[in-house]
């Protein structure tokens, strides 16, 4: 990025992929915009940017340092671990770091207390509900909503007509029945244990 495009992007304000930071205060809000970022689209964090987009800049000694962070939180702060990518962009004699950070596959990232953070347009927020943590697993590809097990429910509940259907229409076979059925059934990820 060149200090032309580091302006036009300062001019268009903070969004859901773009971030300003004056400097970074604590490792730990450093861990939640890393983890929002990658939790959700991805996007730029700008350190050496007011909130209201004056370009103030970091002096050698605090981007060497707040560079040495964000690699340190990134890697020791997060799980998953994450890798950005950061540049060093000079605008009017003044250093911004830019910190990218791509939309993770591994999602969700936890900060060290454990918390989950996701976008939410300009901020950040944690995430609080089973049905947005269900969403991330299954984003990732780690869950999908149809293999939720379904609370007492047992093969009696199972629609076998349509089971038949599928079985045909798939795998070219029938319906087998008992130990067979049974097998069947958790290979398919329809069932677990024989229920």
């Amino acid at each position: 990025m060149d200090a032309l495009e580091l302006l036009e992007l300062v001019s268009l304000g903070e969004t859901s992929t773009v971030q300003f930071k004056r400097t970074v205060d604590t490792p730990d809000q450093l861990a939640a915009e890393l983890c929002a970022f990658a939790n959700t689209s991805g996007g730029r964090l700008l350190i050496g940017v007011e909130n209201d987009g004056t370009i103030g800049g970091l002096d050698p000694q605090t981007l060497r340092k707040v560079s040495s962070l964000v690699a340190d939180v990134a890697s020791n702060s997060i799980r998953e671990p994450l890798y950005p990518l950061a540049e060093v962009v000079r605008v009017e004699g003044k250093n911004v770091l830019v910190v990218r950070v791509t939309e993770s596959e591994s999602k969700p990232h936890f900060d060290r207390q454990g918390a989950i953070w996701v976008k939410n347009m300009s901020d950040k927020r944690r995430v609080t509900s089973r049905e947005e943590l269900r969403r991330l697993f299954q984003d990732s590809h780690f869950l999908y909503g149809d293999e939720q097990p379904v609370n007492r429910t047992s093969l009696a509940d199972l629609d076998r007509p349509l089971l038949e259907e599928f079985l045909r229409k798939e795998y070219a076979r029938s319906l087998p029945e008992g130990e067979e059925l049974a097998t069947l059934l958790n290979n398919l990820n329809v069932a677990r244990g024989g229920t």
